[in-house]
């Protein structure tokens, strides 16, 4: 079944008449079509036409709040959406089009700005297909998945600079995911996965895209109560992210496990990549247990390309790898890491004692001036150096690398000898 639309309520009609037909295309043809929240079905693919401009209404209440609504991770109530799906499966979105949020319409001063919707939503679906649209000025996040299973997403374009908390890819407790050839420039974290349910966000590939943002590029966790496992992510191109870029932040209870990331370049941040076992014990469903402290194990980090950015930062952090007296990050390995950094730092500027933090919030400013401008890890058990070279831009007072409380350290030569 094949349908051509022209407003919102024909949409919605035809979507749930392909899908009571036993499933079919609905095809959006070019020109601008302003809407509230679409509920596709299963066994429906909707297709965006080249000059086809699906555009997210001003109005709150244009969206559905009939949905399952959650709280986030900054106290907000989340869950309307523009695109929204529930326990469907064998769904697609594809096509040169645009789906556009709207998203500067919703202003901070609005005391319903929290409820403000995301652009694509995805809760409890299997066997889902995100490829070749652009998703842009996103409300809130572009696109979230939330315990959903054999998600393809690929040759994705995504633009959010319109409002706060502008994430791109969101992926909460998802199983059998496969993200590639996407270009993301995002106000928040670029591809972010989350694992606030007890479900595990595992088995995630994420390759060949090319990533922007003002945050995270690369970020597993914050929310980390689950456990995210099996995590291959390569062959990406990062530039003009001032934090961390890479960010493996476990600090809700859960276990992250068997990470390996490989083949990245990456041009101008604060710090190419921050790992932080913490204690926060954040829960986020009813009747959810708060966990003590969980486990950072099995982390692989390979061929790591980074370069300063232009002009360089006094706060550039290196580096950074911090577990907990009591919980400890175990057997990570840094393998052929290129890293320059702009150097430039005196003594005086590193505090004498870092503070343990916890149940802090996990974010690489958050121990100030590292005490090495290379590496710097405190309660490691397992760490590999094998062929790490870092290149200070300006004379750095500090040394390359501290050590506080690793065991089991490993150096290769070309890592000692610089």
């Amino acid at each position: 079944m094949n349908t051509s639309i022209f407003d919102t309520r024909m949409l919605q009609d035809a979507v749930d008449a392909a899908h009571q037909a036993g499933g079919g295309t609905v095809t959006v043809p070019p020109g601008r079509h302003e809407m509230g929240t679409l509920v596709l079905r299963s066994r429906v693919t909707l297709r965006l036409e080249p000059g086809a401009v699906i555009v997210g209404s001003s109005r709150l209440q244009d969206y559905r709040s009939d949905v399952s609504l959650f709280v986030c991770g900054s106290g907000q109530e989340r869950g309307r959406a523009l695109i929204y799906a529930e326990d469907a499966e064998d769904l697609a979105i594809e096509g040169m089009g645009v789906i556009d949020g709207c998203g500067d319409a919703f202003r901070k001063d609005d005391p319903l700005w929290g409820q403000r919707p995301f652009l694509c939503r995805f809760l409890r679906c299997r066997r889902l297909r995100l490829r070749d649209v652009t998703l842009r000025n996103a409300a809130a996040w572009s696109a979230q998945f939330s315990i959903c299973e054999d998600v393809s997403i690929s040759g994705l374009t995504i633009h959010a600079h319109a409002n706060n908390n502008n994430d791109g890819l969101d992926l909460d407790s998802c199983q059998r995911v496969r993200v590639s050839g996407c270009d993301l420039d995002t106000e928040d974290d670029a591809i972010c996965l989350k694992a606030t349910h007890g479900a595990p966000c595992e088995d995630i590939t994420i390759t060949g895209c090319t990533i922007r943002s003002q945050c995270g590029a690369i970020k597993l966790g914050t929310e980390s109560y689950g456990d995210m496992r099996n995590i291959v992510i390569g062959q990406c191109s990062i530039r003009d992210t001032p934090g961390a870029p890479i960010k493996l932040l476990c600090v809700d209870g859960g276990i992250m496990e068997n990470i390996i990331l490989s083949d990245l370049v990456v041009r101008g941040s604060t710090g190419p990549v921050f790992i932080r076992l913490g204690d926060r014990g954040r829960t986020y469903h009813a009747g959810d247990a708060i966990k003590p402290a969980g486990r950072l194990r099995r982390v692989i980090i390979s061929n790591l390309i980074h370069t300063a950015p232009e002009g360089g930062t006094p706060r550039h952090h290196g580096i950074s790898l911090s577990g907990l007296p009591g919980a400890m990050i175990e057997d990570v390995t840094l393998s052929r890491c290129c890293v320059e950094v702009p150097g430039g730092i005196p003594l005086d500027q590193v505090a004498a004692e870092i503070p343990e933090k916890p149940d802090s919030f996990p974010d690489i400013a958050m121990f100030g001036v590292r005490p090495a401008h290379a590496v710097w890890a405190r309660h490691v058990k397992g760490l590999i150096l094998d062929d790490v070279r870092v290149t200070p831009l300006l004379q750095d007072a500090r040394p390359r690398f501290v050590f506080e409380d690793v065991h089991d350290l490993r150096m290769s030569p070309e890592t000692e000898n610089l």
